[in-house]
């Protein structure tokens, strides 16, 4: 069954389901854009407020810290939501999306540095992986494992040069 509405709940909170190429592209540019106003407008009441103590400019420093960890947090809640969805749609486990929370990982690696770049170059290649996959390669077509090509049946599909 094709979804007929938009839910924006779903779209960048559940795991479940397929979205197209055009949505996953939306939702990276947009996170993109989010997350380029928050931390302008964090950095301006940290940097550039008014003058006082240097107890005023760290706590300041603070609350610029923990508006971009919330941030941070949920630009990547949501996308690995709208990652995994995409995944769903080329046939393949959400589980994929984890390859973008690798660097994460080498935080915990402490004094092991050449565990720390494993960790870079796996996170590099698979963010090139996952922009090729999600964001170059068409998905599925017809239904799959993961639900209804979001595009429709193939009759409604509209017909391109570009397969």
């Amino acid at each position: 069954m094709r979804r007929s509405s938009f839910s924006l709940m779903w779209f960048l909170f559940s795991f479940q389901g397929r979205i197209g190429r055009f949505e996953y592209w939306m939702y990276t540019f947009g996170s993109w854009v989010v997350a380029a106003v928050v931390v302008h407008l964090a950095a301006e009441v940290v940097f550039q407020g008014p003058a006082g103590t240097k107890v005023e400019f760290f706590s300041n420093l603070i609350t610029y810290g923990i508006v971009l960890l919330v941030g941070t947090i949920a630009l990547c809640l949501t996308g690995c939501a709208v990652v995994a969805k995409r995944w769903h749609d080329r046939n393949r486990s959400g589980y994929w999306s984890l390859i973008m929370i690798t660097p994460f990982a080498s935080l915990f690696t402490g004094p092991v540095p050449l565990l720390s770049d494993l960790l870079t170059l796996c996170f590099v290649a698979g963010g090139l992986w996952t922009l090729l996959e999600c964001g170059g390669l068409k998905g599925t077509v017809g239904p799959n494992r993961f639900g209804d090509d979001p595009r429709g049946p193939p009759s409604e599909q509209p017909v391109t040069a570009f397969k």
